[in-house]
């Protein structure tokens, strides 16, 4: 995606700077999830059922996966949230994505992730 059409916007806390333990907090993730480290991690997350973010979901899976397929880019697609409706069970599955449910802590997701998917 080129520079002119993206934009930063802070998530919870503004930071000055980027997290020290980034690049570590990426590798354990991705060792915990069985995930290459040469992928790029995108993460999203909400309550599943809350429709706003359910069609978040929906573009995610049929819009923004498809054209990361075809770009040939190393991905995983982190998807956190808890009432995943049952409709939606094949995402455990799908070769691109991983589906966390509820996690404990969603700043080390956060954290790990290359991309945040709002």
């Amino acid at each position: 995606v080129s520079a002119d059409k993206c934009v930063v916007i802070p998530y919870g806390i503004p930071q000055e700077e980027p997290p020290v333990d980034k690049a570590e907090t990426k590798a354990a993730v991705c060792h915990e999830l069985g995930i290459s480290p040469d992928h790029h991690l995108l993460f999203f997350n909400g309550v599943l059922n809350y429709e706003p973010n359910r069609k978040a979901l929906d573009a995610i899976i049929e819009k923004i996966n498809p054209a990361l397929v075809s770009s040939g880019l190393k991905y995983k697609l982190l998807i956190a949230g808890k009432n995943l409706p049952v409709s939606y069970n094949d995402l455990k599955d799908h070769p691109h994505i991983v589906y966390l449910g509820f996690v404990d802590d969603i700043d080390r997701y956060t954290k790990a992730a290359d991309l945040l998917l709002n």
